[in-house]
């Protein structure tokens, strides 16, 4: 009985927080959107110099460097979210989910495509990589603008799937392309991250 009773609790006041805060997102998980947009979005600028001949750095380990950073940034992150209850209302659990998702489809389709390069002996297929993420980020703005109803999350939404066709059109240029693709990352994910933080920090004050 006293299990009942308190599960009983447990969703009254579940459905209060609803009540006083909607199921909208409040915009949780900003610095994810910061450290990545960062990292990744250096390490484009970085591959850039290397492959214009300002950086005798190959490409293979600024992107593994940056893999190495996400590894140990991202449980970080994940550990401080946790532990501040971050993702409590529903739209942040449903926003928070879209991206780790996408997250982990970045993940599977780098590995894929090393793979299929490496079955092939062709180094070609890495340059669908740019455009694929900025496709994924399209797909989680796309998301977050159904829940939040935030005209900027519409724009960006918008803005990544053209960058995605954008960053496609410079293949011919890396040096320019990897610019253009840093450039994508800090303002569809390192901007909007800051903005994001900026939002929930008004919200709870």
């Amino acid at each position: 009985m006293s299990q009942s009773t308190e599960t009983l609790k447990n969703d009254i006041a579940f459905v209060a927080d609803l009540a006083r805060e909607g199921a909208k997102p409040t915009y949780a998980g900003g610095e994810f959107l910061l450290f990545c947009g960062l990292l990744f979005g250096g390490t484009s600028f970085a591959v850039a110099a290397n492959l214009a001949g300002y950086l005798p750095v190959t490409m293979d380990y600024l992107w593994l460097g940056a893999m190495v950073l996400f590894a140990i940034g991202l449980p970080i992150l994940i550990w401080r979210s946790k532990r501040a209850n971050t993702y409590r209302m529903i739209g942040d659990r449903a926003v928070g989910q879209a991206w780790t998702a996408i997250g982990w489809a970045i993940f599977v389709i780098a590995v894929s495509i090393g793979v299929v390069s490496w079955q092939l002996k062709s180094p070609n297929l890495v340059w669908l990589f740019a455009p694929i993420i900025l496709a994924l980020y399209g797909v989680g703005w796309s998301v977050s603008a159904t829940l939040s109803d935030r005209t900027f999350a519409k724009v960006l939404a918008a803005g990544a799937f053209v960058a995605a066709v954008v960053v496609a059109f410079l293949v011919k240029w890396p040096a320019v392309m990897f610019t253009a693709y840093g450039v994508a990352l800090i303002l569809l994910a390192a901007v909007p991250g800051v903005i994001w933080m900026r939002i929930r920090a008004q919200a709870r004050a």
